[in-house]
């Protein structure tokens, strides 16, 4: 590919996926497009490339990306808080922002992989979220500063953890689909809080127990657990770093290369 563009390419995903491309096409030109809402500038250290500020709703990309033809369009823009309750925020910055880029795609018909609403994603980059970062995440700051992780009683509550690198890495194969399609994007088996605070104590080298908290809420989703079935024979594409292997990656990530 020549051209690439990325929308959202400071957020979570899309700096991990926009320095995953910078590495995989050394030789493309790759436009970044963000308005820092849900990203930050830092997550983007080692990117070389063209930086637009903006918010994708409210351009006019045509005149923007007049004198560019993608090769393909990766779109990870959009608001993620999800303490933002206004209905015509959301709809016009989400929906509009998405329909001004197909418009721009479909001129050219460039290939454009779209993510939709967020399952349960971990790794490096996402520290700029705060308290609404993953609670691998969350465990991970208690347990490093020497705390006992806090988790709603029991802990066997499962989630299907899927690691940064195997969503870029899907995210990837996805612009080559053979079709249009709607994949999930997971790690296709669920794992419990209580085996996340387990690799997280091998990683760091810790043996802190959990601490059980009642749950403040009247209904907690016990089990998810996303069908893989379609990814590997229409993307080529397989999970690979499931929490015990994920996990200590994520620990042992460089400090300055992302929060």
């Amino acid at each position: 590919m020549r051209r690439i563009l990325v929308t959202g390419g400071a957020g979570f995903i899309g700096s991990n996926l926009t320095l995953a491309l910078q590495e995989c096409f050394s030789e493309a030109a790759l436009t970044v497009v963000d308005d820092f809402r849900s990203g930050d500038f830092r997550n983007l250290n080692g990117f070389r490339a063209d930086f637009v500020t903006a918010d994708l709703s409210r351009i006019d990309g045509h005149a923007l990306f007049r004198d560019n033809v993608f090769d393909g369009i990766f779109h990870e823009a959009s608001i993620t808080d999800t303490t933002i309750h206004d209905p015509f925020l959301q709809a016009h910055d989400n929906i509009e922002g998405f329909r001004r880029l197909l418009e721009c795609a479909s001129a050219n018909q460039t290939p454009t992989v779209y993510a939709s609403s967020s399952a349960t994603y971990y790794g490096p980059r996402e520290g700029h979220k705060q308290a609404a970062a993953i609670m691998i995440y969350q465990l991970y700051l208690q347990m490093k500063a020497g705390k006992r992780p806090r988790v709603f009683r029991t802990g066997e509550r499962k989630r299907d953890f899927v690691y940064v690198k195997d969503v870029v890495a899907m995210t990837m194969a996805a612009l080559n689909a053979p079709r249009s399609g709607v994949f999930n994007c997971g790690c296709g088996e669920p794992f419990s809080f209580n085996d996340v605070i387990t690799e997280l104590n091998r990683a760091l080298g810790t043996s802190l127990e959990p601490e059980y908290i009642e749950k403040p809420y009247s209904f907690y989703q016990p089990h998810t657990e996303a069908d893989m079935t379609r990814a590997q024979p229409e993307l080529g594409f397989a999970p690979k770093f499931p929490p015990a292997r994920g996990i200590p990656d994520y620990v042992a990530f460089p400090e300055g290369k992302g929060i």
